[in-house]
């Protein structure tokens, strides 16, 4: 059976960290951005945020002039957020720099900080001959009266898998989205997050950070392939 066609939009991958440690800050921006060989070539934001500010709110945001790249670190996570054209494929087939990924981790190790889970979260989009909630209702969902004629669609689907050996929850989220050019028509979008369990934390060396985002990206890529034409 042929799949259907996706075309990735944007790829997350995420580091989350015991806590970063204390920092010049300008120069770890520019260790980051030299990572990742120059990418990063838009002005750099540090925020001097007071010691009581949430966690989870970036101090450093890093971003390429064309905006297709972003780096945000906060004290607890750092998000790598790419939207390129170029690692677009037309065979729904995922591509990471893993090499970039890896100085990126090699960075954060250096401060003496433990990298504790990780994530990998990937969005697609796909224009389904019939329109998106036609797809997610026809292939996924039961005929009943509740969802028969529906403009709109979507679905959330969870499961607990093992990432590389490490405990993971994984969700696959369907929904249909409207079509600027047509009101009647829905394309498809398509979320695939993999990230590794709260409740088992882990110590995310070098290598098990690569084996990690590798068998994250093969599994994405498995899923996305195996969606119904």
């Amino acid at each position: 059976m042929p799949s259907l066609t996706c075309i990735p939009d944007q790829v997350q991958v995420v580091w989350f960290i015991s806590g970063l440690a204390v920092i010049n800050r300008l120069d770890f921006a520019r260790r980051l951005i030299d990572a990742t060989q120059g990418s990063l070539d838009g002005d750099p934001v540090v925020l001097p945020l007071p010691e009581d500010a949430p966690n989870e709110i970036p101090i450093i945001i890093l971003r390429s002039k064309d905006d297709k790249l972003q780096v945000n670190i906060s004290r607890t996570r750092v998000d790598f957020l790419a939207r390129e054209a170029r690692a677009r494929s037309a065979d729904s087939t995922l591509a990471l720099s893993h090499e970039r990924l890896a100085e990126i981790g090699a960075i954060l190790r250096s401060t003496g900080s433990a990298i504790t889970r990780h994530a990998l979260v990937t969005v697609w989009s796909a224009e389904p001959e019939k329109g998106g909630a036609r797809y997610v209702i026809d292939n996924y969902l039961q005929p009943d009266p509740l969802v028969r004629n529906a403009a709109n669609a979507e679905m959330h689907i969870f499961h607990r898998v093992d990432i590389a050996n490490v405990s993971s929850n994984r969700w696959v989220r369907l929904q249909s989205v409207s079509s600027p050019s047509d009101a009647l028509l829905t394309k498809l979008a398509v979320v695939v997050d993999i990230n590794s369990s709260t409740e088992k934390p882990q110590d995310f060396d070098a290598r098990l950070s690569s084996d990690f985002l590798s068998s994250a990206t093969a599994h994405t890529t498995e899923i996305i392939r195996g969606l119904r034409s």
